[in-house]
């Protein structure tokens, strides 16, 4: 699964800020459990930026593009989905 994190706002147009590449096949070999959980680093560019061009609030440079956390289960039809995500490990 392909994931791309776009900023949308009124301010400017599209931001492509990252995305990953999720495999989400092991939620289907294991279905009803909690198969991805985890945090996962933003790959890829906005066309018109670099690394080089991003810095962080206090000025220093940006070592990578951010991260972005995932809970994924695949549940079987018929399934009730009624166990609590709880929180990142």
């Amino acid at each position: 699964m392909h994931v791309k994190i776009v900023d949308v706002d009124n301010q400017s147009s599209n931001d492509l800020l990252g995305e990953i590449y999720l495999d989400w096949r092991i939620c289907l070999l294991n279905p009803g459990k909690w198969a991805i959980d985890k945090v996962f680093h933003l790959e890829g560019l906005n066309r018109h930026r670099s690394l080089k061009d991003l810095y962080l609030l206090n000025g220093s440079p940006a070592t990578r593009l951010g991260e972005i956390y995932f809970k994924v289960r695949f549940l079987t039809h018929g399934s009730k989905d009624d166990k609590d995500p709880g929180f990142l490990k």
